[in-house]
């Protein structure tokens, strides 16, 4: 089973909070992940470089899948920062109401503990 132990964290790095959120669902709904997934995590992990990120995201990973991920990720920080509506941030962020609907599930489902270190790394106060 995947722990958070295995993961680092740089402020403002975005794609811990992809690595962090994947980890913090799958520990929540105690699976044990794909050893493929594990493997990519680690990976992700423990690279330090922003351009090899992006190199290694931007071969895995379409355009379209690139922006939806960017957009999930602009919806955990909304949410977190409550000052819009659902409708709102779908108009703003250019997301659907289901997406939104998804991360604010995931949200509640989290634990005190797992949100505050997501608002830490969103830099949300």
């Amino acid at each position: 089973m995947t722990t958070l132990a295995n993961f680092s964290w740089r402020d403002g790095a975005c794609i811990d909070v992809v690595v962090y959120c994947a980890a913090i669902t799958a520990l929540q709904r105690n699976i044990t992940m794909d050893p493929r997934w594990n493997n990519l995590l680690a990976l992700i992990a423990n690279e330090n470089s922003a351009e090899n990120l992006d190199g290694l995201l931007s071969m895995l990973l379409s355009h379209d899948e690139r922006h939806a991920v960017a957009g999930r990720l602009a919806v955990f920080k909304a949410l977190l920062q409550g000052e819009m509506s659902q409708r709102q941030m779908s108009v703003e962020l250019g997301v659907s109401i289901a997406t939104i609907t998804r991360a604010s599930n995931n949200l509640k489902s989290m634990s005190d503990e797992a949100r505050l270190a997501l608002s830490r790394m969103l830099q949300v106060s």
